[in-house]
């Protein structure tokens, strides 16, 4: 099949391009020029922890947590040292992770599934032969806690690989618990505020592998997301990993550490912490000379319990922006849109000023006077709309006059669908129909190409 006539669907599971390993890279893997990674990208000045002494020395667990809440607050994302998994534990799991992938598809045949909610499965890209766009990479995810619950449901081709990754998720998952504790105390909460509900929550792993990539400026492993858990701590073999700066709206690469693990907030702790602290969003970028090898905890409360914002973090100066929602529904809302192309279900909710950087807006102002003139301003922005240049220039054509404002929101990172807007600015906020927004975005996609539709 030549490569013009090549779409999602030639590349089902097991055959795959980055499978095998094609010289080029097809058109539906091809991702929006504003999403590539580009040659320049600066490298991130995120926060390195020292966790040394965060369990026996209050002093120096009072720095820990106070460097662990301007992480959160300013970054969503940290990286952490001397944890206390032990190097061999470390390698353990990137070689059992990286002997899985080298099996034959033969092997990897029964866990093969596009099904999202199946406890164990191995796939491609987010959704195998569906969605438009396709990402270069494999994975196997499996949930894993409790540990004898999962385990026998795990490969047991490579031999080894229950006994070293078992060992690891055993590790990361006591860790996770220990973090989740620092951030809670940051917050004002208590190191136990959620010690229970995670001992008897979700731990997912997300064992990802991104082979090289023969034009690695045109593809992407994972678009740009957040991830919708309380915590998530990466274990890789090599960077790839990006995050988007806050304070200017850039994407940064993250050093790689030997040794140092990955730590993202997740929408559940946004969510809790009512928007103080903000999930991370990230993307993952290929090179074409080696395979990356990461494997991602996602770690969150029970299948079907609700996250909500803390009381303690709900007051008259920061209302509640976000209603509660679980993994499941997190499950439900993959299972049903398309994350490359930016597609949305009929299932809708609406979004917090913090989503703005999320989401295409859309404003008109109706003057309410005369002919009830309509002033269109389409926007997809990268930042607050008090700050965004267009939204300021808009409310500038229509000071002085006797004028309503409605906002839509479509979705564009699967982290917005759980939030509630407060406001946007002085802006009232209007939704669309879920009969009227999918025609709204082909409206929006065949009137402003510049607009960007991923």
């Amino acid at each position: 099949m030549g490569e013009k006539n090549e779409s999602s669907s030639s590349f089902p599971i097991g055959k795959t391009a980055q499978e095998r390993r094609f010289s080029y890279v097809p058109e539906c893997y091809k991702v929006q020029p504003s999403l590539r990674a580009g040659s320049d990208s600066k490298l991130a000045d995120v926060p390195l922890i020292n966790l040394d002494g965060m369990s026996d020395d209050p002093t120096r667990r009072s720095i820990i947590i106070q460097e662990i809440a301007n992480a959160c607050r300013c970054y969503g994302f940290f990286q952490v040292i001397n944890h206390g998994i032990s190097q061999q534990t470390l390698d353990g799991a990137l070689s059992a992770a990286a002997d899985f992938f080298k099996l034959p598809n033969s092997a990897k045949a029964k866990f093969m599934s596009s099904d999202v909610h199946t406890p164990v499965r191995y796939g491609t890209s987010v959704r195998d032969g569906v969605d438009k766009v396709q990402f270069w990479r494999v994975f196997l995810k499996h949930y894993a806690h409790p540990l004898k619950d999962w385990i026998g449901l795990w490969p047991d081709n490579p031999h080894d690989y229950r006994e070293k990754m078992g060992e690891y998720v055993v590790a990361v998952q006591e860790l996770a618990g220990k973090i989740v504790g620092l951030v809670m105390e940051s917050l004002g909460l208590g190191p136990s505020y959620l010690s229970s509900k995670l001992d008897d929550g979700m731990q997912v792993m997300a064992v990802n592998c991104y082979p090289p990539c023969p034009q690695p400026e045109l593809a992407l492993g994972l678009p740009p997301h957040s991830d919708y858990s309380c915590l998530t701590v990466v274990l890789q073999n090599l960077s790839g990993l990006q995050i988007l700066d806050s304070r200017d709206k850039s994407w940064k690469a993250v050093p790689f550490i030997p040794g140092a693990l990955q730590v993202n907030v997740g929408d559940q702790l946004e969510v809790l912490s009512n928007g103080r602290y903000k999930s991370v969003v990230h993307k993952v970028t290929v090179n074409s000379e080696r395979t990356r090898i990461s494997v991602a905890g996602l770690h969150s409360l029970g299948m079907d319990v609700k996250m909500e914002a803390a009381p303690e973090m709900v007051d008259e100066d920061h209302p509640n922006g976000y209603r509660d929602s679980s993994f499941k529904d997190f499950l439900n809302f993959i299972a049903k849109n398309d994350l490359g192309e930016g597609r949305i279900s009929s299932t809708r909710s609406r979004f917090s000023d913090r989503d703005i950087y999320h989401i295409y807006i859309w404003m008109s102002a109706i003057r309410s006077a005369g002919n009830k003139e309509i002033i269109p301003g389409p926007i997809c922005c990268l930042g607050p709309i008090e700050s965004h240049p267009l939204a300021r220039a808009q409310r500038e054509r229509l000071m002085g006059c006797d004028y309503e404002v409605r906002v839509v929101c479509l979705c564009r990172f699967v982290s917005s669908f759980y939030s509630w807007p407060n406001s946007f600015g002085k802006f009232p906020c209007l939704m669309l129909s879920s009969s009227t927004c999918d025609l709204f975005v082909c409206l929006l996609r065949s009137c402003y190409s510049s607009m960007i539709v991923f």
